[in-house]
């Protein structure tokens, strides 16, 4: 993997010498980087401890997801990584941003009408359960997503063989 020579790179890219195990190293150390600079809490105010097990959680599971999308496509053997990750995780994104915005309403509506039903005070929305849930249902989503994407990515390569 080069870090700076982008020349040589380039060079090695137009020529076709980049195989396909090495586009796989780029690509997970893009989306670890950006996925690890977007999960780290940076508020001003109060961070509680979920926010950095889901840091740590959602990290773990784009590297690990990644590398079984990868595998399932067959791994240093495989063909045409990249365009089936990117354009069946795009799909199977907005499938599961769907899906998981539909629970999430409910889920909101369910404690709204729970806080009211009680006669709640602020208190009860700084509750761990209450600051806590979201981010597991959102690490529960994660999971769902790269698991059925690999699901998807195999489904190809088997066809591609068929």
């Amino acid at each position: 993997m080069r870090f700076l020579r982008i020349s040589e790179l380039k060079s090695d890219i137009a020529a076709g010498k980049i195989a396909e195990a090495d586009v796989f190293k780029y690509a997970l150390a893009c989306i670890s980087v950006i996925t690890i600079a977007n999960a780290i809490p940076y508020e001003a105010t109060k961070v509680y401890p979920v926010e950095w097990f889901y840091a740590f959680g959602t990290s773990w599971l784009t590297i690990w997801g990644f590398r079984r999308c990868f595998l399932a496509n067959g791994g240093v053997a495989g063909v045409g990584f990249l365009p089936r990750v990117f354009v069946l995780g795009w799909v199977m994104g907005v499938r599961v941003f769907l899906a998981s915005c539909l629970a999430l309403a409910v889920g909101f509506v369910a404690l709204v009408a729970y806080a009211i039903a009680v006669n709640a005070t602020n208190d009860f929305f700084e509750n761990s359960f209450v600051v806590s849930a979201p981010y597991l249902f959102l690490l529960l989503v994660e999971l769902w997503y790269w698991t059925a994407l690999c699901g998807h990515i195999k489904d190809v390569k088997s066809s591609c063989l068929s």
